[in-house]
């Protein structure tokens, strides 16, 4: 059994400062044969050779290993169900614990995720859905005022118009609150020239007659 040399501080990549010659953490980066770490963990020499030769667990250049890292990879590497010795069967069970909540908030999450989904296409065919609605109504008004329509192409008032269709048709403006409020906002902008005109009901598809 052997202690690792002293090496550089990986946070800052300098040696360690210490009063002391060496390293005090090296105290407890223990290196172990094969065998030792074996009866470490209560298993035979020949399945500690047999993880090695399958790659469970990595020697060192210097032939030894790492007895924390060597535990960790033996637990990554392999069934838990399948392991003989005392300390890793203990380790497994909550390991293998872990591992079903894992799985179960991993489903639990991939439900959410399929619900929010749902939601979320459902919000978009109602915003659909009523935007078309708003449509239709903005045409049937269109068709219906088809006559205040050419009045504001004729008078160059047809951008003045088509805001006023999208104030009321989308925005739940009456035509005489926006035009009220358009004045207050913009008192220099010419007055309108166009009728009060109303637009489509809804039900029927016909022009308020006012």
């Amino acid at each position: 059994m052997t202690f690792a040399a002293n090496k550089p501080d990986s946070k800052c990549g300098k040696p360690h400062t210490s009063f002391l010659p060496f390293d005090p953490a090296d105290l407890v980066a223990m290196r172990v044969l094969p065998a030792e770490f074996a009866r470490m963990v209560g298993v035979s020499k020949q399945s500690v050779s047999q993880w090695i030769k399958r790659g469970t667990i990595h020697l060192g250049p210097d032939g030894r290993l790492d007895p924390k890292t060597a535990a960790r990879e033996v637990m990554r590497n392999t069934d838990p169900a399948r392991l003989r010795a005392r300390v890793f069967k203990q380790a497994g069970i909550g390991l293998e614990d872990l591992r079903t909540r894992v799985r179960e908030l991993e489903d639990e999450l991939q439900a959410e995720r399929e619900f929010a989904d749902r939601r979320v296409n459902g919000a978009l065919f109602h915003a659909k859905d009523e935007t078309q609605v708003k449509l239709d109504w903005l045409f049937c008004t269109m068709h219906a005022r088809w006559d205040v329509a050419c009045s504001a192409m004729a008078s160059g008032e047809w951008e003045r118009f088509t805001d006023e269709m999208i104030a009321v048709h989308f925005y739940d403006f009456t035509l005489a609150d926006y035009r009220r409020e358009r004045d207050l906002l913009d008192p220099d902008t010419p007055p309108c020239t166009l009728p009060l005109w109303q637009p489509a009901d809804k039900n029927d598809d016909r022009g308020i007659e006012e």
